[in-house]
């Protein structure tokens, strides 16, 4: 359906939908649909490969309408979803990723954040400061979990936009978001291979290098006195 609805208008005047069966069965034609939705049709394409189909998961909690409401308020929003999956070019997804990423931060009502990371930190300190559990499901995905999910719908969406093609040259999907063995690849190394490299602030080389936070001498912990 989201496919026939992104056709361009001579070929999409040629489809019609049934729907139903019997007296209640239904006809329409794609033209006269689309003719309601024209200023987003070329855009649902784009937005329903990024924000989950049978290819890329969705985000928690995140449907469809909530996705369709933020795009269909912005302008920036509809024509970059609407050029999504033009190209495999990596520069363009890039780019088309600063894009989502601010629409992404919407989507979990920080209107005014740009990056993913920062929304994940504010969403997570809300949550201690109103003495609640943080819900980790409940938070916008990190920067290189969102790359790799954008990457993986642009591949998705290329290949839709191709479909009416006779024949495709299929890209290598392991630099889109998939391993050679087609499993998803969700994010690139977290942990640091070396301790020292978790002290990355100033803070914390001022804390390690002060000898008041060093503790010298063994501590019983079933000594009561010590904590007096």
């Amino acid at each position: 359906m989201v496919l026939a609805v992104s056709l361009p208008d001579d070929k999409r005047s040629r489809l019609i939908l049934i729907d139903g069966q019997g007296k209640n069965q239904k006809i329409v034609m794609l033209q006269d649909l689309t003719r309601r939705v024209k200023e987003i049709s070329g855009s649902l394409l784009g937005l329903h490969s990024i924000s989950g189909n049978d290819y890329v998961s969705s985000m928690f909690m995140k449907g469809k309408k909530t996705w369709f409401k933020v795009m269909t308020n912005s302008l920036e929003y509809r024509k970059m979803l609407m050029e999504f999956g033009d190209t495999l070019e990596h520069q363009t997804i890039q780019d088309q990723f600063t894009i989502i990423e601010k629409m992404v931060c919407q989507l979990y009502g920080l209107e005014r954040e740009t990056s993913v990371d920062r929304a994940r930190f504010m969403l997570f300190n809300q949550r201690i400061d109103n003495n609640l559990i943080p819900d980790i499901a409940l938070l916008p995905p990190c920067k290189s979990v969102l790359q790799f999910h954008v990457y993986r719908a642009a591949y998705v969406a290329y290949y839709w936009k191709q479909f009416a093609a006779a024949t495709n040259h299929i890209e290598d999907f392991e630099n889109y978001g998939w391993h050679n063995d087609g499993s998803i690849r969700w994010f690139d190394e977290q942990c640091p291979a070396d301790i020292d490299a978790i002290l990355t602030t100033d803070r914390c080389t001022e804390l390690v290098e002060n000898e008041d936070f060093l503790i010298d001498e063994e501590v019983d912990s079933d000594d009561e006195d010590y904590f007096d």
